[in-house]
């Protein structure tokens, strides 16, 4: 059985494989329709294969604020309001 590390950055996604000497690259796939397209090839080749998935993505973000002394309820409604910003109301 033959596994298959899947990496997933923003650019693109990576097939390596593992051997004696480390991972080998397999293929590489692009975020478009012909990388979708190739990759559904290359998983319906290899579907006996054990697939894993790392990602590697780089939407991490960090930001600094102070917030004035409150009371709990208004500091609350007030970081409420920050994180609405920050994060769209992303759930």
């Amino acid at each position: 059985m033959m596994n298959i590390v899947l990496l997933l950055t923003h650019t693109h996604l990576a097939a390596l494989v593992q051997t004696q000497q480390g991972a080998r690259p397999l293929r590489y796939f692009l975020h478009d329709s012909d990388g979708e397209a190739l990759f559904a090839d290359f998983v319906a080749e290899y579907k006996h294969a054990h697939f894993y998935v790392l990602t590697d993505l780089v939407e991490e973000d960090f930001q600094f604020d102070t917030i004035p002394r409150l009371s709990r309820n208004d500091q609350a409604q007030l970081l409420k309001r920050k994180l609405d910003q920050l994060f769209r109301a992303t759930p």
